[in-house]
């Protein structure tokens, strides 16, 4: 779930000023080393920490941007944009931060050198009608700490960094122990034991002439002081226990994640002071396999997709895993002036660059995205609409793409070029992960002998993997004059865009369907299409939905 929408990073080590635009809740930096990913990730833990890395305050040295021959003003400026969802709930007391911030916000924090040279801050809120104010410092401090922010850094410990959380993991089950039925029995039994061991000490005090007797072991404050986590153990296949810095770096760095997510996620813990996460993570593919970087992977995105976790990554990465788990991606580079460069790209379009690179290894086209049932489509639009479709359905998982942006090599989409790829890469589809099937939709209106044939070149399973739109699921309305995907597009749409002047329909005089001419169903494709991506609820589209619909039942 995204909290963050936008970021904007000026004057910070290599980065002279770019923004990050669309972040979703999972989000890829990627590129060569010493680009300056990290440096987008630092900009977040100064925003949120005041450290440009966990326990690195800011360094007028070090962390200005410096051009050669520049007399501007040192300066950094780190501004994001705050989009709060509907799950995001400001607890009784916090009516001030609400009611002066809104929903829809942007913080610009702004460090500069004083006369005398040390290092000072302002912050100031922006709101979207082009109001600002900077008077608002302390409302700005107090929704600032009721986000987690946690910079998880390439050369991290896990063990230490667990260590490091040993009370807060502490805290989180003592609390669950008192929600236990067997708490009460436990501590009871604990008064009881402490009471006849300390009654010795409790008589002496009375007879010294104290104003004091039983003395007791304050335990319900207490418990929590007394439970200390040293780290984690396992039990090992050979049936011995194994410490957590015996774990091999691949299950280390895995047990961390999850418990940090555990830890973080808990608000509960804060009594509503906590609402949400963010996570800046640097290569977290660092010391696991493709096995486990596939499943770790598939963890952000569960975890980022739960709206109740109110949980956000942002990740640089040279792994094509990570990247095709993400939501969104950018493309990140060193400019020939020595300036960071961030361009954000279709995590596709992302992939395969990487690729081209060099920054990340070849994926086989057909085993790419192993965290998502890929439903190859024969168009772009096809793609575009259903993936928003199945975006407003709240649908994860599943990732709508024409051939060409599978597998580059392929020049063209359609039902032909499909057939043909089929026959020729059919054999590595049953490699797929069985949580992550690949699937083919062709259009409502394909011959049933190219269905036929695309069922076969699939292999195994074809019958059931090979879908043709169902024209059932179309509004009656809709004439088979709509070929394609723009069949099951509401009436509606149609209608709007023939009152904006972008199409031409036709109608039988005493009926409500609407027919179209061939060449302006084609004139009409990319207008069209940016209407419904316009839809911004799935029952404005339900024949649409039912597509998606379809598709999931085949999984």
């Amino acid at each position: 779930m995204a909290i963050i929408s936008n970021v904007r990073v000026r004057g910070l080590r290599s980065v002279a000023n770019q923004r990050l635009d669309g972040l979703h809740g999972l989000s890829v930096l990627v590129g060569r080393n010493s680009s300056g990913k990290s440096n987008i990730l630092r900009a977040l833990s100064l925003f949120f920490a005041d450290e440009v890395e966990p326990g690195l305050l800011f360094d007028p040295v070090e962390d200005f941007y410096y051009r050669q021959g520049s007399n501007r003003r040192r300066e950094v400026e780190i501004a994001i944009d705050f989009d709060l969802p509907p799950e995001f709930k400001f607890r009784v007391g916090a009516e001030e931060v609400k009611n002066t911030l809104g929903l829809q916000f942007s913080i610009h924090r702004i460090w500069n050198l004083d006369r005398q040279r040390n290092v000072v801050s302002r912050s100031e809120v922006h709101w979207s009608d082009g109001s600002s104010s900077n008077d608002h410092a302390p409302v700005i401090d107090q929704f600032l700490s009721m986000i987690n922010f946690r910079y998880i850094q390439n050369r991290t410990q896990p063990s230490e960094l667990l260590a490091l959380e040993s009370r807060r993991l502490a805290g989180l089950l003592v609390r669950r122990i008192r929600q236990t039925k067997d708490a009460e029995a436990f501590l009871g039994a604990l008064q009881k034991t402490a009471g006849r061991f300390l009654k010795p000490a409790s008589d002496a005090m009375a007879e010294s002439g104290a104003p004091l007797e039983n003395i007791e072991v304050a335990t319900a404050r207490a418990l929590g002081e007394m439970l200390q986590v040293a780290g984690l153990r396992a039990t090992g296949r050979h049936g011995g226990s194994v410490d957590d810095e015996r774990w091999g770096a691949g299950h280390q760095a895995l047990g961390l994640f999850e418990v940090l997510r555990l830890v973080d996620t808990d608000y509960s813990a804060h009594f509503g002071w906590k609402q949400a996460t963010v996570w800046a993570v640097e290569e977290p593919e660092s010391g696991l396999h493709q096995e486990l970087q596939t499943y770790l992977a598939g963890r952000f995105s569960d975890w980022t997709s739960d709206p109740w976790a109110k949980h956000q990554v942002i990740m640089s990465t040279h792994s094509p895993v990570f990247t095709m788990a993400a939501d969104c991606g950018y493309w990140v580079e060193m400019s020939p002036d020595g300036s960071t460069s961030v361009t954000q790209q279709p995590i596709h379009e992302l992939v395969r660059d990487a690729e081209h690179r060099n920054v990340s290894p070849w994926t086989q086209p057909l085993l790419a995205y192993p965290n998502s049932v890929v439903v190859l489509v024969e168009g772009d639009i096809d793609a575009d609409v259903l993936q928003h479709m199945a975006a407003l359905k709240g649908t994860v998982g599943v990732r709508f793409l024409p051939l060409p942006r599978l597998d580059p090599a392929a020049k063209r989409g359609g039902v032909d070029s499909i057939i043909g790829y089929l026959k020729h890469f059919s054999g590595l589809i049953p490699n797929r992960p069985k949580s992550a099937p690949f699937l083919v939709l062709l259009d409502w209106e394909v011959e049933e002998q190219k269905v036929g044939q695309a069922r076969q070149a699939y292999g195994a399973g074809g019958a059931a993997r090979v879908l043709v739109g169902d024209p059932t699921l179309a509004d009656p309305r809709m004439t088979d004059d709509f070929a394609g995907i723009e069949r099951f597009y509401p009436p509606s749409v149609w209608e709007d865009a023939e009152g904006a002047g972008e199409v031409k329909l036709l109608r039988t005089k005493g009926s409500d369907e609407l027919g179209i001419r061939v060449s302006q169903l084609r004139a009409a494709k990319s207008a069209v299409r940016s209407r419904v991506l316009d839809l911004d609820s799935a029952s404005d589209a339900p024949s649409l939905a039912a597509l998606v619909d379809q598709v999931l039942a085949a999984v």
